[in-house]
């Protein structure tokens, strides 16, 4: 063999042996995702380190997305309910879908099984078909939901095999977070909710909604990722939990513009929440003219809740588990 055939042998071994390396004390070793708590995967050991491990037996328990999050305030929700403080805890999460509700309950399910109550958001965007999977799913999807997925998503196929493909955000963002020391966690507020950004007290009465104009234009109605939310409701219905499946309003005018650009997607929607009341309780006011006293300063952009907002919309649930 020639020198130079000799040296293009070594080239590729030395290469493959560095693959090798990274995608065994890399692509998979944990580290690389909690190493960066701030991210969408990081955020789920924040969670459970901070909040889920050091909290009392729960009482009451939400899951699901950002809308959840802000919408409802657990010291207020323990207060109107006579619970002890601490007992209610808020675990949705920014850009939260039902895959990544029951991966909180799966994971966590000796502790949250105890609640009485399972409060979890639904969102349209858990009825889109083709949407692309997040960091939670490329860093905790088995091989039964990559198969799910691959219609919409061959590379999840890829990513069981080769973990260093679906860390790879993690890792370009890894030398950044090295340099800036952006390794802290974010804050937990008092009441156990993850601090995303400063509290708005009251919302706009007018908001320019071009940013969210585009939001679900184009979007495939389908099963989307509600097969995950029959398991969800499954598994707390065998533990023992009342289960109120909610979806947290919209701005009116949001809701407008979401129905006059969407409306196959948005009917489509209602459909599949209402197929669940056999199995949950369901309030989808939709918008907030059919939420009593809420108004547009009730949201601090579209469809997030300002304090304002939460402080009616806890109170409405509240008065469910109540009447329940």
């Amino acid at each position: 063999m020639s020198n130079r055939k000799r040296l293009v042998f070594s080239g590729l071994a030395i290469s493959l042996g560095l693959l090798l390396l990274v995608e065994v004390f890399v692509g998979r070793s944990d580290w690389i995702w909690t190493y960066q708590p701030r991210s969408n995967a990081g955020i789920v050991d924040v969670l459970e380190n901070e909040v889920i491990a050091k909290a009392p037996n729960p009482e009451v328990i939400a899951l699901g997305a950002s809308r959840l999050r802000d919408g409802l305030s657990p010291r207020d929700l323990e207060s109107l309910l006579g619970l002890n403080e601490g007992t209610v805890l808020n675990l949705a999460l920014t850009g939260g879908r039902a895959f990544d509700s029951l991966l909180l309950y799966e994971r966590n399910r000796e502790k949250l099984s105890q609640a009485r109550v399972a409060i979890v958001s639904v969102e349209v965007d858990d009825v889109i078909d083709g949407r692309a999977p997040s960091a939670r799913v490329r860093r905790f999807a088995d091989l039964d939901d990559r198969l799910a997925w691959s219609g919409h998503e061959l590379s999840l196929l890829a990513g069981s095999l080769w973990r260093t493909y679906d860390a790879r955000d993690q890792i370009r963002g890894l030398p950044s977070s090295i340099i800036r020391n952006d390794n802290e966690a974010p804050p937990i507020a008092d009441d156990g909710r993850v601090v995303w950004q400063d509290e708005v007290a009251v919302g706009p009465v007018d908001l320019d909604l071009a940013p969210w104009e585009d939001r679900y234009v184009g979007a495939d109605p389908g099963e989307g990722q509600m097969r995950y939310l029959d398991q969800l409701i499954e598994l707390l219905q065998e533990d023992g939990l009342d289960i109120w499946v909610i979806h947290v309003p919209l701005r009116d005018s949001a809701a407008d513009l979401f129905e006059e650009n969407n409306a196959e997607l948005m009917a489509h929607f209602q459909r599949v929440v209402a197929s669940l009341d056999e199995v949950a309780g369901i309030d989808v006011p939709w918008r907030a003219g059919n939420v009593e006293n809420l108004g547009p300063t009730g949201f601090y952009d579209y469809g997030h809740p300002s304090t304002e907002g939460a402080e009616i919309l806890t109170k409405r649930y509240a008065q469910l588990i109540a009447d329940d």
